[in-house]
Order: structure tokens, then sequence, then C-alpha cells
């Protein structure tokens, strides 16, 4: 048995553009499935993913640790 893979698509993004991005994702009807960040040498990792029938895309910021404020997309999802 083989297992298809399927495209997850990865947008590297600024963080100036992520609440929008966000809302015309949920307006499209991704539901946000995570949120994950990875310490780097001198940023952090934040990535979104989302899902929509079962197919997954991401959204990905990169944020300097001496900068390390990130717009929240709290009133995009749980409001």
């Amino acid at each position: 048995m083989t297992t298809p893979f399927e495209t997850q698509p990865v947008a590297i993004i600024d963080r100036t553009e992520l609440v929008a991005k966000v809302a015309v994702l949920k307006k499209d009807g991704y539901r946000l499935v995570q949120v994950c960040a990875t310490t780097l040498a001198e940023a952090f990792d934040i990535t979104y993913s989302f899902d929509r029938n079962y197919q997954f895309t991401s959204l990905r910021l990169n944020v300097p640790r001496k900068d390390a404020v990130v717009p929240s997309i709290t009133g995009e999802y749980f409001v």
C-alpha cells in the first residue's frame, strides 16, 4: 500500500500581514489547526497551520528575538 503525498504550502509572510491573511483564510472556510514556535539563534519561527477539507496550508513568520512582538489572531478565531 502506498500513501499519496499532498502538497502543504507554507507562505512566508511578514508579521504585518498576519491578521489580514488569517482573516482571508477564515472567510474561505479554513479552521485553525495549530500554532508552533521554534527558537532559532537570533529569531523565532512561528507557523500557523490551517485546514479545509483535509488540505493543509500554513503561514510562517520569522520574528527577531530583540523585537518579539506578534499581532494576535484572537479577534479572527476566538470571538
